[in-house]
């Protein structure tokens, strides 16, 4: 495992969580968008 008291550790750890909360995100915006489209579709 990657040593993270190390710079290089801390800095990996906190691009790999910056990476997986930007994925989370582009996958929630996604979804908010296609559901106000089929909102507006309804109406």
């Amino acid at each position: 495992m990657l040593d993270i008291s190390t710079p290089t550790g801390i800095a990996f750890a906190l691009l790999v969580v910056a990476s997986l909360v930007t994925t989370l995100v582009l996958a929630v915006v996604r979804l908010v968008r296609m559901r106000h489209e089929d909102d507006d579709d309804d109406e």
